[in-house]
């Protein structure tokens, strides 16, 4: 089975080269690269700093910190996704300004993402924590070309996820956080398994448990490989 790991983070205190131990310990194939430097601390260099680690290994790819651009301090969007592309990058991870992405990701706030987003067909990571469901449903509503990846899912929002899930159909779910009884095999039945995307939030978490819960799910081989591997980046490697 291929594995790509759409939630991966690089430390300030980690060396790439660990991602890429892990990743040949656990037979990932690939893996999609955040930098906590790029989310805490400066989103451009941060990225320019991931961009030239990443650029060493065929089978990293970045995915880029992102911020509004109405304080003139980061590339305007279209600038921003040219970079993005050229560098080969898997997706967009938005940083919000304080603890909340609630107003910062609103659509009078982010209109522009959303648009080019749209256009180039590259999916925007957000954490579960850090938004509204209502805000995820008003976007996908008004941009249904965008795809949205939730990471970080806490198992108390499954009763509404599911309700989210049956509303727009560009929401896919990392899965390193479904872990209800037979969550992610009920999703699969109910939604298809292409609306979940593997990750493992290495080296937060064990990724062993993350592998697992793919492998041993109550579903056909084909849907595990489609959850392992989904298209969705298969479309941009």
């Amino acid at each position: 089975m291929k594995f790509f790991d759409c939630n991966v983070s690089l430390g300030c205190m980690k060396k790439i080269e660990e991602i890429d131990e892990y990743m040949q310990e656990y037979h990932v194939d690939y893996c999609g690269l955040r930098s906590l430097y790029s989310e805490t601390y400066h989103p451009v260099d941060g990225n320019n700093d991931l961009n030239s680690l990443c650029f060493q290994y065929s089978n990293i790819r970045p995915v880029f910190t992102a911020i509004t651009t109405s304080g003139d301090d980061f590339p305007k969007e279209e600038d921003f996704l040219t970079f993005v592309k050229k560098s080969k990058g898997i997706g967009i991870y938005f940083s919000p300004y304080d603890d909340s992405l609630i107003r910062s990701m609103c659509i009078w706030s982010m209109k522009k993402y959303y648009e080019v987003l749209s256009e180039c067909k590259i999916p925007l990571f957000i954490k579960s924590e850090k938004i509204s469901l209502h805000v995820i449903y008003d976007i996908l509503q008004s941009f249904p070309d965008l795809k949205i990846v939730l990471l970080d899912i806490h198992y108390s929002l499954a009763r509404e996820l599911f309700a989210l899930m049956e509303a727009v159909k560009n929401l896919y779910l990392e899965t390193s956080g479904l872990k209800g009884y037979k969550m992610i095999s009920k999703i699969s039945n109910k939604y298809g398994a292409n609306r979940m995307v593997f990750g493992s939030r290495f080296p937060v978490f064990e990724p062993g448990t993350s592998i697992a819960d793919i492998i041993y799910s109550d579903i056909s081989e084909e849907e595990k490989q489609i959850i392992a591997f989904n298209p969705i980046f298969g479309e941009l490697l």
